[in-house]
């Protein structure tokens, strides 16, 4: 190894024995990145990239979880953003953070996404959560999985023998307002509606937000919906109180 190397080498074994990961980390990145590296100098090089890594990691961890702290308890904003933040950590460790966010002032909806974030890392602690007006304690990993869920499952092949042929778009602004509905109301699940009326009722807001409610009659009478009660959506009611 020629003077360079031994020199360079030196200075960053001097920067880890400091505790100085990243001004070591920095240099041995910056060295990678040339043209050309002898072999042996290359060798050590990657060993000490490798030694440093797990630490700079865990400072961005915790990095990460301070602002994670500003954001449970920051702005609409910060909170949602904190929410994405969540869904890529482990959650397990997160109990006291998700329980700040359960217990703020974010819409259901985006409850039911952080909910749905605990149900996919079959989370099995206890939460709490105050919904129109009641006092519910749940378990993730006991909630019904959407996939699991008939009545969606119905709801969902209906939008598509409906929609297929004619017009496939309706099939997804049907299925995007469908899981819109299942965030909404988490962490209860949708198996006691008929699959019908849901699908049906979807349906008319569909067809109310892109403006074709002078359509509607028709769509009911071609698909022979007429005796299929249509019920009022818990998604219809956004806004009117604050649960």
């Amino acid at each position: 190894m020629n003077a360079y190397y031994h020199s360079l080498i030196e200075e960053i074994k001097k920067e880890i024995d400091e505790k100085s990961y990243a001004q070591a980390y920095e240099l041995i990145c910056q060295e990678l990145n040339m043209p050309y590296v002898p072999q042996d100098a290359l060798e050590l090089l990657e060993s000490y990239k490798s030694e440093c890594k797990p630490y700079l990691e865990q400072k961005n961890k915790s990095m990460d979880f301070n602002k994670l702290q500003d954001y449970i308890h920051g702005s609409l904003e910060q909170k949602i953003y904190a929410i994405s933040m969540l869904e890529n950590m482990n959650l397990r460790m997160c109990h006291d953070e998700v329980q700040v966010l359960l217990d703020s002032d974010l819409p259901d909806e985006y409850k039911g996404t952080l909910i749905e974030a605990l149900m996919e890392q079959k989370i099995d602690d206890p939460f709490d959560l105050i919904k129109s007006g009641l006092n519910i304690t749940f378990i993730p990993s006991a909630i019904l999985p959407m996939e699991q869920d008939l009545s969606i499952c119905k709801a969902s092949s209906l939008f598509e023998s409906w929609f297929t042929n004619e017009d496939p778009t309706m099939v997804q602004f049907c299925m995007s307002l469908l899981m819109q509905l299942v965030l909404y109301e988490r962490p209860f699940n949708q198996e006691d509606k008929d699959p019908y009326q849901l699908a049906k009722s979807v349906t008319r807001l569909v067809y109310d937000a892109m403006q074709k409610s002078d359509e509607w009659p028709g769509f009911v009478k071609k698909q022979g919906l007429e005796k299929i009660e249509d019920i009022e959506l818990s998604i219809e009611k956004r806004g009117e109180n604050n649960d």
